[in-house]
């Protein structure tokens, strides 16, 4: 009997033991994985740049058009020096193409959002989901504010500002 359970003892051990293993293997690959989909997603890559990215799905709604319209007046109006320096890029991706996957899981994806990402070397170095739109969407008064400060925060945490 004590040999029955010592083995059944080794074998949980040695079950819990490869379990933590390929548990660590995973989280590393999903890990590289990003930092890949990083490199091909932006291969501009080679300095500090920040990325305003409008996520949105098939479907918009006012509010979503409203959001991409106040987005974008801003950028032109304020922004407009560092993105002709290429120090500020703008994208829009729809996250329902499947070649577009990869950003609703980057920057959790629930809705349309106006996300800032700062990428060095290729590398993503930190995000903020700007969720305050939604509420400011139908007024330009507090969205413009808004949107400009938050941005101008990323672009000087990039080292990005004169």
């Amino acid at each position: 009997m004590r040999i029955k359970t010592s083995a059944g003892i080794l074998l949980l051990l040695f079950s819990l033991v490869s379990l933590g293993y390929a548990l660590h293997t995973t989280f590393r690959d999903l890990r590289d994985e990003k930092k890949e989909i990083a490199r091909k997603a932006f291969p501009e890559g080679n300095h500090s740049m920040v990325y305003v990215l409008y996520l949105h799905g098939n479907a918009k709604c006012i509010t979503c058009k409203d959001i991409l319209d106040r987005t974008t007046e801003t950028l032109r109006s304020v922004f407009q020096e560092h993105l002709e320096k290429k120090t500020l890029i703008y994208r829009e991706i729809n996250v329902d193409l499947p070649e577009n996957k990869e950003y609703a899981a980057t920057f959790e994806y629930f809705a349309t959002s106006v996300v800032l990402a700062h990428y060095e070397e290729g590398s993503l170095k930190s995000w903020k989901n700007l969720d305050k739109v939604w509420d400011f969407a139908d007024n330009p008064s507090a969205f413009d504010p808004y949107f400009a400060e938050e941005l101008t925060a990323m672009l000087e945490k990039g080292g990005l500002m004169p």
